[in-house]
């Protein structure tokens, strides 16, 4: 039973994990070692305790979770590269709204000034009247667009 009680400790307290071979002692007892102790040995595969692994050695649960977080950071970086997109093209369009709004504001007060120098230089009744109107009405659209 001592016997059992140091293998048990050593195999679970060796920080180094290598081949673990099982035998027959000549009483007929198995034996583990890690040696071969003659011909009928047999490999035995044994995984270390989590949280240790040895080099060249890994967990395929670890090894998915690594691909998952991968896969995650690129994903994660294609959608901030998407995003940036995105703003930039809001940006622009945005620049470009402002920019169609301004140029408009600039047409319609162009007409509304061409209205009031038509009723400051002296036209005739009509030409007075439409020059008032139209110029009321683009007064109008400056208030509402601009």
């Amino acid at each position: 039973m001592l016997k059992w009680c140091v293998l048990g400790a050593t195999l679970i307290a060796s920080p180094a994990f290598g081949q673990v071979y099982k035998c027959k002692d000549g009483s007929g007892k198995q034996v583990f070692s890690d040696m071969p102790c003659g011909a009928s040995a047999q490999t035995v595969n044994v995984k270390p305790p989590r949280g240790e692994t040895p080099d060249g050695w890994r967990d395929d649960a670890w090894e998915r979770q690594l691909n998952d977080l991968k896969q995650r950071e690129r994903t994660e970086a294609a959608s901030d590269q998407r995003a940036r997109k995105l703003r930039d093209a809001d940006r622009q369009r945005e620049a470009l709204a402002a920019e169609r709004k301004s140029y408009r504001c600039n047409e319609l007060k162009a007409e509304r000034d061409a209205a009031e120098a038509i009723m400051r230089n002296g036209a005739t009744q009509w030409q007075y009247e439409d020059a008032r109107a139209r110029g009321s009405a683009v007064q109008k659209q400056i208030a509402r667009e601009c």
